[in-house]
């Protein structure tokens, strides 16, 4: 099979709370025949990431929102923005899985032409409130990817409540993520679909 998306996992994060200078910087691919497997494997390798922070700290990852409160150390400087005083911690620091297009989809607007080829799929990001509808965008679109390529979604398929983050969404299949873990697609099909 000819895939035509891969994955990356992607960040920078200071090596020890108050250095700013010591960052540590990700950028790993991750390519199979099989699309699943390459998320498997991207996420798979961000974990490894959390639970070396997690263990420095003498945590172990439990959830999601444990783990980006638990390292914020890690991602947060606490420097103050020099034009927009109000504003902390403008660092751009996080770690995040992206699926990536090979051949990157083109949009107009403002009589010029823009092109995607990433989809944020999943993060740790201390400095956003809220990113994640955002995430869960990116999500849907992955989803409907498979979908429409063939590929095969394997036990990752579940149903998530979006009415929260989008008006006339509701319930949508996505592939689970620690951010959204849904529920298994296939008990709600007797309801829902």
């Amino acid at each position: 099979m000819n895939t035509k998306i891969y994955y990356k996992v992607v960040g920078a994060f200071y090596r020890f709370k108050g250095n700013e200078s010591d960052l540590i910087e990700i950028d790993e691919t991750f390519e199979d025949e099989n699309p699943i497997v390459a998320r498997e494997n991207s996420f798979e390798c961000y974990q490894n990431y959390i639970d070396v922070l997690l263990q420095s700290k003498g945590e172990e990852y439990v959830y999601h929102e444990k783990a980006v409160s638990e390292l914020k150390d890690f991602f947060i400087s606490g420097r103050k923005h020099q034009l927009l005083p109000d504003l902390v911690d403008m660092d751009g620091t996080n770690l995040s899985i992206y699926m990536v297009k090979k051949t990157p989809d083109s949009f107009q607007a403002f009589e010029e032409t823009y092109y995607q080829d990433k989809w944020q799929i999943h993060c740790i990001d201390c400095q956003y409130e809220d990113w994640s509808a955002y995430i869960l965008k990116s999500l849907m679109y992955e989803y409907s990817f498979y979908i429409k390529n063939g590929y095969d979604c394997q036990n990752y398929l579940v149903a998530c409540d979006t009415s929260k983050y989008f008006k006339n969404k509701g319930i949508q299949r996505i592939l689970k993520t620690p951010m959204f873990i849904g529920l298994p697609a296939e008990l709600l099909d007797t309801f829902f679909f």
